[in-house]
């Protein structure tokens, strides 16, 4: 059973990967690297927790 949590965080850096792609403003594609950086810990720390959770 994937939690629900793993899938949003999962779907939220899609977004900002598309936003990377996407050929916009530097200023939405700093944010979205920022973003994408910021759910890759998200999820590494939730994987963890859910390897031990203590």
């Amino acid at each position: 059973m994937i939690d629900p949590n793993i899938i949003i965080i999962i779907l939220l850096g899609l977004l900002c990967f598309y936003f990377i792609i996407h050929p916009q403003s530097s200023e939405r594609r700093k944010w979205a690297i920022g973003g994408l950086i910021f759910m890759m810990v998200l999820l590494g720390v939730r994987v963890n927790y859910l390897q031990n959770p203590y």
